[in-house]
């Protein structure tokens, strides 16, 4: 299973416990191994809809919604996202789509709008239905100040799955066969703000704020670079970018550009402009990217 979101500061339970929406995220799930390896085999696997492939062959849905407990982590995620199994000329054509998943202390459950066309007698499969059974309480969740994180909870094939995935060629029995586990990362953070500066004088320390980042719900990590160029005329000039590599919850902190005092002696009197890309996150979901450009004002010719 493809390795997901460390949550920084992972707790076993939130202080204040309540229940939040989910802002985003995604889950990790490989059907079954041996079963992607027999399509692999004989057919193809095709992903669309904004499901996509892991490194190790499994597959990430994207997390569109849904609601979950800060304190268990228990509630309900509704997941994007179609993947199709294809094999001996169309014989067999299976396909999941828009995964929901049920994540209760019992009866813990993935349904999925299902489509199948298994190998041998049968009658084709088209509807919403419940395909695996999750033993939740088998691994604890990792909540954190802004994500909630399962981590590779146990699966087996439900009574209804076992028509989809199964058929005759596949001995597959409910209730015993071994799914590929499933892993649930689910962001409730508030995206934070990051305000940029259309113009910003520099000062005596030849130093200028050109954008300010707001975490509301946090710690949020800033990624920026640690230079940029001042474009005056057709001339450039380096300067160093100061920004912090996170900032607090209910904090705000600037985001500044320094030049050299030679620099800064060069730009005196003069207007320059300096642009490169800033990405706030606050967890899935929250993440703010933008470019700050920025007319740098030089101070007083003396």
């Amino acid at each position: 299973m493809a390795a997901a979101l460390a949550l920084s500061g992972a707790v076993a339970a939130s202080a204040s416990a309540e229940v939040v929406d989910i802002k985003g995220g995604w889950a990790d799930w490989g059907v079954k191994e041996t079963f992607r390896s027999y399509i692999g085999g004989a057919g193809q696997i095709s992903v669309s809809d904004g499901a996509t492939r892991n490194p190790d062959g499994t597959f990430r849905f994207p997390l569109v919604g849904g609601t979950l407990d800060t304190e268990t982590g228990f509630g309900e995620v509704q997941l994007g996202g179609s993947v199709n199994f294809w094999a001996h000329g169309g014989a067999l054509d299976i396909t999941v789509a828009n995964p929901r998943v049920v994540l209760a202390e019992t009866d813990a459950l993935l349904f999925a709008d299902s489509k199948s066309l298994p190998m041998g007698p049968g009658e084709p499969i088209d509807d919403n239905r419940d395909l695996i059974a999750l033993d939740t309480g088998a691994v604890a969740p990792a909540i954190g100040a802004t994500a909630i994180q399962w981590n590779e909870i146990p699966a087996t094939l439900t009574g209804n799955g076992a028509p989809v995935f199964g058929g005759p060629a596949f001995d597959y029995h409910p209730g015993e066969t071994e799914m590929d586990p499933l892993t649930v990362v689910a962001g409730f953070g508030e995206k934070p703000g990051l305000k940029v500066r259309g113009k910003a004088r520099l000062g005596k320390s030849a130093k200028a704020a050109v954008a300010t980042v707001r975490c509301k719900t946090g710690p949020c990590t800033v990624v920026a670079p640690k230079r940029a160029k001042v474009r005056v005329g057709g001339k450039r000039f380096n300067a160093k970018v100061q920004a912090p590599a996170e900032v607090n919850s209910g904090k705000r902190a600037a985001i500044a550009v320094k030049v050299t005092k030679r620099v800064a002696k060069k730009l005196a009197g003069k207007k320059g402009t300096v642009r490169f890309a800033v990405a706030v996150d606050a967890g899935p979901g929250a993440e703010v990217k933008k470019v700050v450009k920025t007319k740098l004002v030089g101070g007083k010719k003396r």
